[in-house]
């Protein structure tokens, strides 16, 4: 394992934890601009730099450096006798110089753009990049050095082009330092055709005698294991593979006396028969144990913590949860799950031997146990139909309790049983003092929705494409919305029923609300508060605050902030002309602003922002709870990641907060359909589609609830006996699907999780298709 590699691959993404790729995005658009297209590849590209003009070189355009200096230097050249520098300064960010070209000659052609770089105490990355635009956007960007270069290296960014209008290629420093570029070339590469090759050989030991049974791997130039076998008895292996560059890796558990080897990563273009010696080295035995029952065909990856990138070797797991082998000597060793489970584990030299110390969850079958439990103490709901009267069984009414807030949660954002399950529990909660549906949407978005539902103002369908997101679109909201509305128009019904967000994602609305606030109670001073903000009040013009440098950030950060305390100091002003009621939801709305800006500067994507995001929806929760009549309750609708009680996610603090006031109820699923964007290898994000999930397999958790109970059933997790193998079941990690809005893969919606830690209790839907959008025609649906 390359730790040159990890070392600087870690300072990559926390470069680009500081930018945000969406962020990257936006500030490469403005940088290109105003350049026009042209064909590819000529004289007046000025790749070497050679040309300047007004103090930039020729035929390029520099982005908004935000405190950069992008200039043509004549001093330190790679070739000929300018190259270009790009420096940081205190208040710099990112720089850039980039060029545009007609991308249609090129769509479906690999190019790639080879350039020189040398840098001087860079922080952050120095890379070449190219990039479409207009179409299927794809972004493609080198590795850049980091730290001190004394000379000069190589730089390669190169992709596929996909259909797109401009071709955006460049060069970039982000973070601090100086580095300087020259000689770049823009060329199409003719790819070689992948030609199948056979990799075959012996593993022997130093005397040239065979190894049967040692454990051989095949190495992919990343690191990672691409196929692994167990030799012959006259110690044969073979590999089917394409060429390219692999290394090869062998070792022999139970055999102490023999230390592994590997052959370093190298081009193979051909059939190659190679020999792997073991024991020709000193070695360290690596050993550990996994607790529990093992699954059959279970193995470790075991790396070496190196400056190489083939010694990493498939490792087998024994019944007995152990293994043990020997390997060539490192300080030590890190150790992942291979194959049947997840999870991760490291081992520290001490003398000859390495004890693992793991952290990893095994693929193994819920004990029978469980379902029999689940079957035993499931609540049937028979259906997900909103229009099938729900009765508040015993066990319900038990479940619910005294709550005031019952958070409903969801596996997907895409599935119409979940949003149908979510509508029929309300309608049932109303009759029990519940007159509130929070949504995780803005908190000023959903107003138009609640105008409606209150008063009749609007239609639903329009409405809710206010809330600009399209999960909520759906024929499923639509349908209760409109429940809600027929309710509250019944002149006999009361109190009325209220729908609202809590969500801090899109401040524009939010900005205008508070500036008309503002200039019923403060005419005069209202201009000269809401002026730094202008950017925020429209839509198209937010990612630019992105590009911003971070003074430039924490002005509008302090703006807001100034504009929240001038609440503070006129509240018994404002109070008086207009009322407490007033006053306190556009300052509400002032601190839903003063939360998205934290949230933009902390650079959204980033582990901060999130956390910054779920506590705000937290903050945004207990206003509305706050406001809550006596005796009314609420219910909170929220992906299930957003509502767990785990560490970083709204529900911890809420549970603090709240107490036994405080429901949550998960919401799981066990195959089906639904709705999400299916992420492109590229980075973006496809058009909404339909994903389908086949029938679990044994050692995920869906599994366990899709053999316990009817096909939908609502189960109470704090029924758990106290002891024992079902209580150890939903208290300890199971494998869990869930996906969010975009999906990658069904490996990739994976995850560990404590059933039990997370939820009060779940709601169970066997089987499940696609939420239905609004614009659907729905009449020509099956």
């Amino acid at each position: 394992m390359n730790l040159l590699h990890i070392a600087h691959t870690t300072r990559l993404r926390q470069a680009l934890r500081l930018l945000g790729v969406a962020q990257l995005f936006a500030l490469q658009l403005i940088a290109c601009a105003h350049t026009p297209p042209r064909a590819i590849a000529s004289a007046s590209m000025n790749l070497g730099f050679e040309e300047a003009q007004r103090g930039l070189p020729a035929g390029w355009s520099a982005g908004p450096l935000g405190g950069f200096q992008v200039a043509p230097d004549g001093e330190i050249v790679h070739n000929g006798v300018r190259s270009v520098r790009i420096a940081s300064t205190p208040n710099g960010r990112y720089g850039s110089l980039s060029q545009r070209i007609d991308a249609g000659p090129l769509v479906g052609k690999r190019v790639r753009l080879h350039g020189w770089v040398r840098t001087k105490d860079v922080m952050g990355w120095a890379v070449v990049f190219l990039r479409v635009d207009g179409g299927e956007s794809a972004y493609v960007m080198s590795d850049g050095p980091v730290g001190t270069s004394a000379g000069w290296s190589e730089i390669v960014a190169d992709a596929m082009i996909a259909p797109g209008k401009e071709l955006t290629f460049g060069v970039a420093l982000a973070g601090d330092g100086t580095a300087w570029f020259d000689d770049l070339t823009l060329e199409v590469v003719e790819p070689k055709p992948d030609v199948p090759i056979q990799l075959a050989g012996r593993v022997i030991d130093s005397l040239g005698r065979p190894v049967a049974g040692a454990e051989v791997a095949l190495i992919a130039a990343t690191g990672a294991v691409a196929q692994h076998v167990r030799a012959s008895t006259d110690g044969g292996f073979q590999f089917r593979a394409t060429s390219g560059k692999w290394a090869l890796s062998a070792h022999a558990s139970g055999r102490p006396e023999l230390a592994g080897t590997f052959l370093e990563s190298r081009e193979f273009a051909t059939n190659s028969t190679l020999s792997l010696v073991l024991g020709a080295h000193k070695g360290v035995t690596v050993q550990g144990r996994v607790v529990g029952s093992v699954p059959d065909g279970a193995y470790l990856r075991v790396a070496a913590i190196s400056n190489h990138i083939g010694d990493v070797w498939a490792v087998p797991l024994g019944t007995d949860g152990t293994f043990a082998t020997t390997l060539p000597v490192a300080d030590r060793y890190a150790i992942s799950v291979l194959s049947g489970g997840t999870g991760t584990g490291d081992a520290r030299r001490e003398g000859e031997v390495a004890n693992a110390v793991l952290d990893v969850l095994l693929e193994r079958p819920a004990p029978a146990s469980v379902p029999a439990w689940i079957s035993q103490n499931a609540i049937p709901l028979s259906t997900a139909d909103p229009n099938v009267p729900l009765v508040f069984s015993a066990g319900l009414r038990q479940l619910v309790g005294a709550a005031r807030v019952v958070a409903l949660g969801e596996a997907t954002h895409g599935t119409r049983e979940f949003f149908q399950l979510k509508h029929r529990v309300f309608r049932t909660l109303v009759e029990q003092g519940f007159t509130v549906f929070a949504l995780e949407s803005g908190q000023v978005d959903t107003r138009a929705v609640n105008a409606y539902v209150v008063n009749g103002v609007g239609n639903a369908r329009e409405a809710l494409g206010t809330v600009s997101m399209w999960m909520w679109e759906t024929e499923e909201f639509q349908a209760l919305v409109e429940w809600m509305r027929t309710w509250n128009a019944d002149p006999t019904h009361h109190p009325k029923l209220q729908f609202v967000g809590f969500d801090m994602q899109n401040p524009t609305l939010g900005v205008k609300a508070v500036r008309q606030f503002l200039d019923r109670v403060a005419p005069d001073d209202a201009a000269t508060l809401m002026a730094p903000l202008d950017m925020l009040q429209h839509a198209g013009e937010l990612a630019g605050f992105g590009a911003l440098a971070k003074e430039k950030q924490a002005e509008v950060v302090g703006a807001v902030a100034a504009l929240n305390e001038q609440f503070v100091r006129s509240q018994r002003d404002w109070e008086a002309a207009t009322s407490p009621a007033a006053f306190s939801v556009a300052r509400q709305d002032a601190r839903t602003i003063q939360q998205w800006a934290a949230y933009m500067a902390a650079g959204p994507g980033s582990a901060k922002s999130s956390l910054l995001r779920d506590e705000a929806m937290a903050e945004n929760i207990m206003w509305h709870y706050r406001h809550l009549p006596p005796g009314e309750r609420m219910v909170v609708s929220a992906h299930n990641l957003h509502i767990a009680d785990v560490p970083s996610r709204m529900g911890k603090p809420l549970r603090a907060a709240l107490g036994s006031d405080w429901l949550t109820i998960g919401f799981q699923l066990g195959d089906g359909t639904f709705q999400a964007q299916r992420a492109r290898t590229d980075g973006a994000s496809s058009n909404i589609e339909a994903i389908t999930l086949k029938r679990p397999r044994a050692h995920l958790a869906n599994a366990a609830l899709l053999q316990g109970g009817a096909s939908v059933y609502a189960l109470d997790l704090r029924a758990l006996p106290a002891s024992g193998e079902v209580a150890t079941w939903f208290r300890s990690p199971q494998f869990v699907r869930e996906v969010g809005f975009v999906f990658r893969s069904e490996a990739g919606m994976t995850e560990p999780q404590i059933l039990a830690e997370r939820y009060d209790a779940l709601l169970f839907v066997a089987h499940t298709t696609r939420a239905r959008g609004m614009a659907v025609d729905f009449t020509k649906l099956p």
